[in-house]
């Protein structure tokens, strides 16, 4: 798992998730969108054989004491479907009640998504272009390891 940490500019969560939705859709990419607001999480998935592979999942969100900075985190998630909507339902409100990093808690670190569809690189440059050109900037990056992995 990966996190950049950018200066906000006038960027949002919901609209840096909404600028990623509408570049990948035309790319014959399926993307859901999930919460609004100070935390979003958006998923970028492509259905083989008729199901969904494990998604490609954006976690944006302003850090809890405020809005001068917008962590994206991007890892890999099985794709959220109605019989998991309780649980994302449930973790957005502890996200939206208590702090948006909460939603980082449904990523994993991306192991399946590099078969060649889609290089992490070419989302992490699109995610910059819309946070310049937003008056954002890059600050820091940081890779993500789960305390039980």
């Amino acid at each position: 798992m990966e996190q950049r940490i950018y200066n906000t500019g006038s960027a949002t969560p919901d609209g840096l998730a909404d600028f990623v939705g509408q570049n990948y859709h035309h790319r014959r990419w399926v993307t859901q969108k999930l919460g609004a607001g100070r935390s979003v999480m958006l998923q970028l998935g492509r259905e083989r054989h008729h199901q969904l592979e494990p998604a490609v999942s954006l976690a944006i969100a302003y850090p809890p004491d405020g809005e001068q900075t917008i962590a994206v985190t991007m890892g890999e998630q099985n794709w959220v479907n109605a019989n998991m909507a309780e649980q994302a339902a449930m973790t957005a409100a502890v996200g939206v009640l208590f702090t948006p990093w909460a939603l980082f808690g449904l990523l994993h670190p991306m192991r399946q998504v590099l078969r060649g569809d889609m290089v992490p690189g070419e989302l992490w440059n699109l995610i910059d272009t819309y946070m310049v050109s937003q008056g954002g900037s890059f600050l820091q990056q940081q890779d993500l390891t789960h305390p039980h992995m």
